[in-house]
């Protein structure tokens, strides 16, 4: 990914017990959206914007984070996490990021 790109990240979720999730909300820090469900009974393919002039130049760690509530209204959560890479950046590329990520600009 370059300084200037947005891309986007895709990925599938389902559930893996026998109850129906509900209220499901994912995020992925950095991103342009989030999704939330009513309740999560087929496998969904969900797509997330980001914007790369907020990652920092190299391996950057994007965390995932997966809430719902089960039937009894019992709150779950589940963290995990995707790897995306900037290209090398230009000494002024890295000064703009910098103000992008501190919410200057």
């Amino acid at each position: 990914v370059e300084f200037d790109d947005e891309f986007l990240l895709t990925f599938r979720i389902e559930r893996m017990s026998f109850a129906i999730p509900r209220d499901v909300t994912i995020r992925l820090d950095g991103a342009l959206n989030e999704f939330r469900l009513n309740e999560l009974q087929d496998p969904e393919q969900l797509t997330f914007t980001f914007r790369a002039k907020y990652l920092t130049e190299g391996e950057n760690d994007i965390e995932i984070t997966s809430t719902w509530k089960d039937y009894l209204s019992n709150d779950f959560e589940k963290r995990s996490m995707v790897k995306v890479t900037l290209g090398k950046l230009t000494a002024w590329q890295k000064v703009k990021g910098w103000f992008y990520r501190m919410g200057l600009v």
